[in-house]
């Protein structure tokens, strides 16, 4: 693959006429027709395959045809900017499928204007990781968001090292709890582990512990912010070197992702 560092205009930057240049999304083959077919292509939209797909195309694009050529630069544009679109849509559209995001009469995907159009939010869906690529490339290293709520957080209050060793102390009673911890999303979340990776947490709350070793932790746990960038990793997932791959052959500007609000977590066992 080409290595050449060159400048990704942003969608709507007007570039030579090759037509529309967005690539066909496709959903694993159903025959027929109906419910079953309408099921298994919204079930494609929401699923992590939709993402990679994009990302396998245009890679596959860049090969065939360099990444500096101007068509090239047309179609990493357009492809990026259906994504965009797709991902703003969720955000001012609350509880809206993935596909019907995509598919968005208006504005049509084809005109959206990075310029005009991108958001501070991102919605945390499997869009968003082509969207942390947009902005490296075209947000001039202006800080985003994504609420911590959104990007699917599993925390076990035992993967807490404070936690985990004043249960494993043997002591009894109840015990306040501030600390701060590194969390690897991509573990168990690919989309989230794209654009984030391992994160820095802090958790508050309060452990009891009965004398028959019973335990029940509740607290709240919220998020510093993480910087986007493109360097050396082992946590990335497929999806995140992919991604690691194209950043790697346009000038970008790395940035911060901010993760406002906390979620809650309550858990119990018994040492």
């Amino acid at each position: 693959m080409e290595t050449l560092t060159v400048h990704a205009p942003s969608p709507s930057t007007n570039l030579p006429s090759y037509g529309n240049g967005a690539f066909s999304l496709s959903a694993p083959h159903v025959p027929g027709a109906g419910p079953l077919l309408v099921q298994v292509v919204y079930s494609f939209f929401q699923s992590p395959n939709m993402c990679l797909q994009a990302l396998t195309q245009l890679e596959d694009y860049i090969k065939k045809h360099g990444a500096s050529n101007p068509l090239t630069l047309q179609i990493i544009s357009t492809n990026i900017g259906y994504f965009c679109n797709a991902d703003r849509n969720l955000v001012l559209h609350p509880g809206i499928s993935v596909y019907d995001a995509y598919h968005f009469a208006k504005p049509a995907p084809s005109q959206y204007d990075y310029r005009s159009m991108n958001m501070k939010q991102m919605s945390g869906n499997v869009t968003t990781p082509i969207v942390a690529l947009a902005h490296y490339l075209w947000g001039n290293g202006a800080e985003r968001s994504v609420n911590i709520a959104n990007i699917g957080l599993k925390i076990s209050p035992m993967k807490i090292n404070q936690i985990k060793d004043i249960i494993k102390s043997g002591v009894v009673g109840t015990f306040p709890v501030s600390t701060k911890f590194t969390h690897a999303t991509g573990d168990y979340n690919v989309i989230t582990g794209a654009y984030l990776g391992n994160i820095t947490l802090k958790t508050e709350g309060t452990l009891t512990i009965s004398a028959n070793g019973s335990w029940i932790y509740n607290g709240v746990v919220r998020s510093y912010d993480d910087k986007y960038d493109f360097n050396a990793s082992t946590h990335r997932g497929i999806i995140g070197e992919s991604l690691t791959r194209l950043g790697a052959m346009f000038s970008g500007k790395e940035y911060q992702i901010l993760l406002p609000g906390e979620i809650h977590i309550k858990e119990s066992g018994k040492r």
